[in-house]
């Protein structure tokens, strides 16, 4: 079975730096996109219609590129 860096690096043709890059992105993304439908529902007042919402909570953590894309080395 391939390993996760075969995969980042082979079938998707990334660099790990370029992977972590995109996830780091995709998750700025998410969090943004939540933000505004919640702000949204509870603008318009349908907050009883759609219920609680989702909520996305950026880790508070720490993490420079670096740092993630030593956590794909072989060894």
């Amino acid at each position: 079975m391939p390993t996760t860096v075969e995969i980042i690096e082979t079938q998707m043709g990334e660099t790990k730096l370029d992977h972590a890059k995109k996830c780091v992105q995709m998750h700025s993304l998410a969090q943004h996109f939540t933000k505004q439908i919640a702000a949204k529902v509870q603008k318009d007042g349908n907050k009883e219609a759609y219920g609680e919402m989702f909520r996305y909570n950026r880790p508070k953590v720490e993490l420079n590129l670096t740092s993630y894309s030593s956590l794909f080395r072989k060894g």
